[in-house]
């Protein structure tokens, strides 16, 4: 078992099988490079203990009826906090990353 210790771990969650970087920012609302690099740059193996960074972005699914203005007033954020950058509109479903600065919001 590695165990990276970061000062940049805000959570701890350890690894299955199968998870990688991505998944397991994915599953946090973080960007998967983020985790990386307070990792040691290495994926995980099952059972490593894995360092979730500061969870300055939050992981967003359009609904129905949204548009970029709403979200950027649900998140009070402005257009350069929304990833990926330069959206005039989203559709239904589309993944979008919210930096929250910290704040940690699930979508539903």
């Amino acid at each position: 078992m590695r165990i990276y210790q970061m000062q940049c771990a805000e959570a701890v969650y350890r690894a299955a099988e199968g998870d990688t970087f991505a998944g397991i920012a994915e599953k946090f609302g973080t960007l998967a490079e983020n985790v990386a690099e307070c990792n040691g740059g290495v994926e995980p193996l099952d059972g490593d203990l894995v360092f979730i960074p500061n969870l300055d972005y939050t992981l967003y699914t359009a609904q129905p009826l949204d548009t970029v203005g709403g979200i950027m007033n649900k998140f009070g954020v402005g257009p350069q906090d929304i990833l990926p950058a330069g959206l005039d509109s989203v559709y239904v479903g589309q993944r979008l990353l919210v930096k929250t600065g910290g704040l940690f919001a699930i979508d539903n």
